[in-house]
């Protein structure tokens, strides 16, 4: 055992010794002058053990690449240990002429580089090769605007007997332009002077993005052919084709296309409107408008908003937009851009109010004409109760002050006309609300300290009857009474609180921060509530009319929303047995 031991040590050491040292590097090839259509075996090998390879990006230069693999050899003569390891590339020439293996690096050290001769083909040889499989190009249109749709159709056609090797070649890589895939490639065949071929083809869509010249680079995919037995080659040979280098001219913007425009080069331009519902609206009650944008030739990124011009008396709620790009490959007129805007619209005041017309301008790449895209003009008119929305109180009226109960700041209420015998009624009604309201609130607190006692306090007061908590629909036409008669924020926030605690089941500073984190349109509502409530001057910005819609909308479509979804989670009409 001992004997062994002192064996194997020391070629371990000697081993390791050699793995350790520094790695030497070179670079052979098996032949010096190769045909344009030959492939090319370098051996690039290293003193050394389990190396990380060298990078061979430099030979890319007028090598193509087409597989490598790796080996590790060790062996020990008389106590002297060799090792090393070994990368086998197969390559194949870019172009001809004399072309060089650069020197590679390793480990510090560097190889001599390589001198390879690369010969072209026969004439007729190369004229029978390019017969037999090629690239062909189409692009349309030339010259193109710049950030216009310049599309690229690329074809490979292959006849009998070709082989292609590897993938087809993947999108150009072009500066200063977006290119989008149109869908996958295609197979199909054609008929070209009676020579039948294969054909896949590709398409793109390419986006310049500065004016000038566009270049589009070569392709490239590797194969084999069987060539005619007259040549005296080897019956097949591996060739590589190459696509043409196209420089497309990009103009810059027409110098007629309004300054004030954001550009929007396009084949087609569509504007269209659509309503949820009927555009006729009621006070307080929003409708929903959609504008949609569809531009031919183009991406839904580069389509601008929209300039809506609401009047003063509406006031609009827009939805983040919605942008969508689509295919039309069938027509040949490559990408659809699509912007979805949608608003919910709020009227303020009752009676007519018209809506401005909508404009787009737009840049005609087919006729290269300056267009318009136009939504009309639209008459609406708002139902409702004018005198009790928007009237202003003129002046107050000492007999009527008088008369009413002493009330604190938080209970005023502003009306929307001078006193009369129905106002004094509305008061009233008002009032006798309110009082049921700090009813509410006072027993919505007693439940909260019953709610902190002791367990043993709770379980005794169990068996007493429970008092009954107000309904979400007696709240919810205090809350319709409020609004109507435009109180201030102080009773609208503590009408809507008290809404929000019988629709949620909460007491209502918690059902008011439900509320207000149920969606975006409710927390602005709430945060103008707030903002009117601590200001100075609560009745200084006139939006006290505005607000009181808007709460009353927005409830309505919350409890619409809830109502839907009841009726979604209803169970079956007709069960099945169980």
């Amino acid at each position: 055992m001992r004997q062994t031991r002192r064996r194997v040590l020391p070629l371990l050491g000697l081993l390791l010794i050699a793995c350790g040292a520094r790695a030497q590097i070179s670079v052979q090839t098996d032949a010096q002058s190769i045909h344009e259509t030959d492939s090319l075996e370098i051996l690039v090998q290293a003193s050394g053990m389990n190396l990380d390879a060298p990078d061979f990006s430099p030979i890319e230069r007028d090598f193509e690449i087409l597989s490598s693999r790796s080996s590790s050899q060790y062996r020990s003569v008389n106590g002297r240990v060799d090792a090393w390891t070994r990368w086998t590339l197969s390559a194949k020439p870019k172009r001809t002429g004399r072309l060089t293996i650069p020197a590679l690096e390793l480990d510090g050290h560097r190889s001599q580089p390589v001198t390879i001769t690369v010969k072209p083909l026969d004439a007729e040889v190369r004229a029978t090769i390019d017969a037999l499989v090629f690239f062909e190009l189409d692009v349309a249109p030339e010259p193109v605007y710049v950030q216009a749709q310049l599309l690229l159709v690329r074809r490979l056609l292959y006849a009998d007997g070709v082989q292609l090797y590897g993938d087809m070649p993947a999108p150009p890589d072009i500066q200063n332009a977006i290119v989008e895939s149109l869908g996958q490639a295609r197979s199909t065949t054609v008929t070209r002077d009676g020579q039948r071929y294969g054909v896949i083809e590709q398409h793109y869509a390419i986006f310049p993005e500065r004016s000038g010249t566009l270049t589009i680079p070569a392709a490239a995919v590797s194969g084999s052919v069987r060539l005619p037995r007259e040549f005296d080659m080897r019956r097949r040979t591996g060739v590589r084709v190459q696509s043409e280098v196209l420089q497309i001219k990009v103009l810059p913007i027409p110098t007629d296309y309004p300054a004030a425009a954001p550009w929007l080069p396009a084949r087609r331009v569509e504007l269209i409107e659509a309503w949820d519902g009927s555009p006729q609206i009621a006070l307080g009650t929003p409708v929903e408008r959609t504008l949609i944008v569809r531009a031919e030739g183009t991406v839904a990124s580069i389509i601008p908003p929209l300039d809506v011009g609401l009047p003063d008396s509406i006031r609009g709620y827009p939805d983040p937009p919605e942008l969508h790009d689509s295919l039309m490959i069938e027509s040949a007129e490559g990408l659809v851009g699509t912007r979805t805007e949608s608003m919910s619209l709020v009227p303020s005041s009752p009676g007519p109010v018209r809506l401005p017309p909508v404009t787009l301008t737009w840049f005609d790449t087919v006729n290269e004409v300056v267009r318009e895209a136009r939504i009309g003009a639209r008459d609406l008119e708002v139902s409702g109760d004018a005198g009790v929305v928007n009237d202003r109180p003129q002046s107050p009226d000492p007999a009527a002050l008088a008369e009413a109960p002493e009330q604190p700041p938080a209970a005023q209420v502003n009306f929307g006309r001078p006193r009369s015998e129905g106002d004094r009624v509305s008061r009233e009604l008002l009032v006798a609300l309110l009082v049921l309201a700090m009813i509410g609130w006072g027993y919505t607190g007693w439940r909260l300290r019953q709610s902190r006692r002791p367990a043993a306090s709770v379980s005794a007061s169990a068996s007493g009857p429970a008092p009954r908590e107000p309904s979400e629909r007696a709240t919810f036409r205090a809350l319709q009474s409020v609004c109507n008669h435009n109180a201030d924020a102080r009773t609208l926030k503590a009408a809507l609180a008290d809404w929000a605690g019988a629709h949620y089941g909460e007491p209502p500073d918690r059902a008011l921060a439900a509320l207000n984190a149920a969606d975006r349109q409710s927390g602005t509502i709430i945060d103008g509530l707030n903002a009117s409530l601590y200001a100075a001057d609560p009745h200084a910005d006139g939006r006290g009319d505005l607000a009181a819609a808007e709460v009353l909308a927005m409830v309505r479509r919350i409890r619409s929303l809830n109502s839907t979804a009841s009726a979604e989670t209803l169970g079956p009409l007709y069960p099945s047995p169980s």
